[in-house]
């Protein structure tokens, strides 16, 4: 019985970090996805991460100028400007792509359509 209340729980929690669309709800304001992109919008920085695909979102959300980000194998591209979701760009679910959007901050806030 307690299994099962159990599997409810971390049912209902999941269940809410993730919108209709696939987007899941991180900290500080980050949202992401997996096998996508953001073709339309340029690279002002390129970090190699290693092997902790997390760390594409914490980078782009210390840096003042990183609005959205996207993640190729191991290779984060910080991106800025003005992005909404419907920019995205999805691929088959066998890709190495995942990418991400980071809402934050009084600059931040400025440029996104709410």
């Amino acid at each position: 019985m307690i299994n099962l209340i159990l599997v409810i729980i971390i049912s209902l929690v999941k269940m809410s970090q993730e919108n209709e669309n696939g987007w899941i709800t991180g900290k500080n304001g980050r949202e992401s996805n997996s096998n996508c992109d953001f073709p339309q919008t340029p690279v002002f920085g390129e970090i190699d991460i290693g092997k902790d695909p997390a760390q594409c979102g914490s980078e782009c959300s210390r840096n003042l100028n990183c609005t959205h980000w996207e993640l190729t194998g191991f290779i984060c591209r910080l991106k800025s400007g003005y992005i909404h979701k419907d920019y995205v760009k999805f691929y088959p679910s066998n890709s190495n792509k995942k990418c991400g959007i980071v809402r934050y901050g009084i600059i931040k806030a400025l440029i996104y359509n709410y």
